[in-house]
């Protein structure tokens, strides 16, 4: 579905997407430069949504560039403070560059921000979602660090977000 996105219009989603399947898939190559591509068209937009900004991040987070990948997060937070996929991607961005109190703090306030979503699905969402993409980078950006995933496991079941109560079907994410 990426690849024909991509034969239609080189969009960054699509290639974000793609780049995303790839590293599924151990291309890492291919994966590297769909994520560069990406970043690239990114990189010279010019409207500054903070759609655009954490995308930016997610592409530098995935390149392993920590420190651009947090200074794009930042500035995505900084256009819409609602943006919550954006609060935790900061959140493993700061635990990937090794910088692991603040990616707790950013955690918790990134759940905070979760469990403030209207629709129950979007919270199981988000939170699913930021379980998955820290259970991705533990295997590869984070595989010399165990204690700092653990650390973050450790919070998110503390705070009722663990694999454990999402197959039990007991995630309910009330609100805050």
């Amino acid at each position: 579905a990426y690849a024909r996105a991509l034969e239609l219009d080189r969009d960054t989603s699509a290639l974000i997407g793609l780049g995303e399947a790839h590293l599924l898939l151990g291309h890492i190559d291919e994966a590297t430069s769909l994520l560069e591509q990406a970043r690239d068209l990114l990189t010279t937009a010019s409207d500054g949504a903070a759609v655009q900004a954490a995308a930016l991040g997610w592409c530098e987070l995935r390149l392993g560039r920590h420190d651009e990948a947090i200074d794009a997060l930042v500035h995505a937070m900084a256009l819409d403070t609602a943006h919550v996929s954006a609060a935790f991607d900061l959140a493993l961005a700061l635990l990937c560059a090794d910088r692991v109190e603040i990616a707790l703090e950013e955690y918790s306030q990134a759940v905070a921000r979760a469990r403030s979503a209207r629709h129950p699905g979007r919270r199981r969402s988000l939170l699913r979602v930021a379980r998955r993409d820290l259970a991705a980078l533990a295997r590869r950006q984070l595989a010399d660090r165990p204690s700092s995933v653990r650390d973050v496991r450790h919070l998110l079941e503390n705070l009722g977000v663990d694999d454990a109560a999402d197959r039990a079907g007991r995630l309910q994410v009330p609100r805050a």
